[in-house]
């Protein structure tokens, strides 16, 4: 339990860090747009559930949670290719992207201030498809330090065939 009220730099080192700055990042765009952001960082059971942020407006009947992953690379030699890995699956237990009770995962590069935005439910719908029926044109899986990963590779030929918003600040 204790380990949740250890900030990301001390969980992490250097990938707390990187992931700490994305957040910080996020939370400006997303009130610079005129939501009211609330930062779940320091708070335990939501960070349980995969909430490092949460937003709201007056109008909505209820928040919103975000998880915040700040691992999104463009690759400008490539047109503007997006690239960035969710984990299904970490040393056989499942990995964030089934576990997380979020609705909203923003993948983020701060460098480019560009962001990959999906409802979560609607990425994992479409996940789960590909995967039941052998669809390997979605993602590549990749294995790393015993979680399994799946690879997006967006562009603006398959951009479509994805529930995502790219967004660049």
């Amino acid at each position: 339990m204790a380990e949740f009220n250890k900030s990301l730099t001390e969980k992490f080192g250097t990938t707390g860090v990187k992931g700490e700055i994305g957040e910080v990042w996020l939370k400006s765009i997303l009130s610079s747009y005129g939501f009211e952001v609330t930062d779940y960082a320091n708070q335990v059971e939501h960070q349980k559930k995969g909430y490092d942020l949460g937003i709201r407006r007056p109008e909505w009947i209820r928040e919103y949670y975000l998880d915040c992953k700040n691992n999104l690379y463009i690759d400008y030699r490539k047109n503007n290719e997006y690239h960035f890995k969710v984990e299904i699956e970490d040393h056989g237990k499942l990995g964030w992207f089934f576990a997380s009770r979020a609705d909203r995962i923003y993948h983020v590069n701060t460098y480019s201030k560009t962001y990959i935005m999906y409802d979560l439910d609607k990425m994992r719908q479409m996940v789960v498809n590909a995967l039941l029926n052998n669809d390997t044109t979605l993602f590549n899986k990749v294995s790393y330090n015993g979680a399994l990963l799946l690879q997006f590779d967006i562009n603006d030929t398959n951009k479509g065939l994805y529930p995502i918003t790219i967004k660049k600040h």
